[in-house]
């Protein structure tokens, strides 16, 4: 153990917190230890003693799953999700009321067959974690049994924590996947472009997240698309698999509502904090994504948090920096998470056990399904080469 004298120190800190001195820069670099992973420390009267532990804490992760909603159980998938689309019918003419009419021809055994579109996914992807824990070695470690098994039981929660983390990796990439397929389809409502042509302002982006009077407008404008989404129509999905126009309508409670931290907090601070009567701005229930792609490598900021970079199936680059909200029918992504299992083969000779945390997901973007993305700007597309 290091023992630092301070007492200089604390005797100055004292004087500026008293008020006799004007406050100076301190240095505090010795007032608490930043940690290190050996401790080969010994003690400072024959320099022979290793210092004892006094308490251990076993440290893991907290997370959990970031879409829930997303996730569906395995026996809805099963090995291949299968989607049949009944079409609604067209009205045609009722021809009793030409029974007297001269060039009326009964056909009473007309066929009419149903409009039925079908659509298949079968593509999965599996990963697993594996840990190795011995017997005896951890032993000389620790002190007691109960802190071996406490630290023994961190290993497994890091299992867990680790399928939580990825889980939650690949349903955040399908998602993003999403969002670019709309964006390179040039399919998403820019809300920033259409507010400053509407309002004959110049605001960025930036400037927009703090603006009340464009995110009030913006509000209202997701809260009618969620209106807009329930009505039967062509408007808000792809087609089938041909191009051709497929009628949908997506209920309230069938809907994911995925709303970006930028633009909820921005609400958050500069409408609900000042106005008095907040249900009548409120955002809808909704579903809150921290950031789609990443944080970036610097501190976290709008452009970085509402950012995807995807590149798709068909070789296109989509980039995008201000993606602030997604409106989905459930059908229109989700993840399966066809097999999820533990396993433990143990080595009696060698007196160790190996463990594995392992999963099989099928993930899907139905594009035939209605999906809208609320953009602050134009996204990049680079065509494939």
């Amino acid at each position: 153990m290091t023992i630092n004298q301070i007492y200089a120190i604390l005797n100055d800190v004292e004087s500026q917190m008293y008020g006799a001195d004007a406050i100076q820069v301190t240095d505090t670099s010795t007032f608490y230890s930043l940690g290190q992973q050996v401790a080969g420390q010994t003690d400072l009267f024959v320099n022979k003693l290793v210092d004892r532990i006094g308490k251990t804490v076993i440290r893991t992760l907290d997370v959990s799953l970031d879409f829930p909603g997303l996730m569906r159980h395995e026996f809805e998938f099963g090995a291949m999700l299968q989607v049949i689309d009944l079409q609604p019918l067209q009205a045609q003419e009722q021809r009793a009321w030409g029974v007297g009419d001269q060039n009326f021809v009964p056909n009473q055994f007309k066929i009419d067959k149903p409009d039925v579109r079908v659509f298949y996914w079968k593509d999965a992807a599996a990963f697993e974690f594996d840990m190795t824990i011995p017997d005896v070695m951890f032993k000389t470690a620790f002190e007691s049994e109960s802190q071996m098994s406490a630290f023994i039981s961190g290993i497994f929660k890091t299992l867990e924590t680790s399928m939580t983390m990825h889980l939650n990796f690949l349903t955040r990439s399908v998602v993003n996947g999403a969002i670019a397929e709309k964006l390179d389809r040039s399919h998403y409502v820019d809300l920033l472009t259409t507010y400053n042509t509407g309002h004959n302002t110049t605001l960025t982006a930036a400037a927009a997240l703090e603006s009340p009077d464009f995110l009030k407008w913006a509000g209202r404008v997701i809260r009618n698309y969620i209106k807009y989404l329930e009505e039967p129509s062509v408007l808000y999905n792809e087609g089938d698999l041909s191009g051709a126009d497929l009628v949908r309508a997506t209920a309230r409670d069938n809907m994911h509502v995925l709303l970006n931290t930028s633009l909820v907090s921005s609400y958050s601070t500069y409408l609900e904090s000042d106005t008095f009567n907040k249900e009548l701005i409120a955002l809808p229930y909704f579903s809150e994504v921290k950031y789609w792609s990443g944080t970036g490598d610097t501190a976290p900021n709008d452009a970085d948090c509402t950012k995807i970079e995807v590149v798709l199936k068909n070789g296109d680059t989509v980039e995008a920096d201000y993606v602030v909200g997604v409106l989905a029918d459930r059908q229109a992504i989700a993840t399966g998470l066809y097999d999820r299992f533990s396993a433990a083969d143990r080595n009696n000779r060698n007196r160790y056990t190996n463990y594995t945390e392992g999963a099989t997901l099928q993930s899907i973007v139905n594009l035939s399904e209605n999906m809208v993305v609320f953009t602050l700007g134009a996204p990049t597309i680079t065509p494939a080469t």
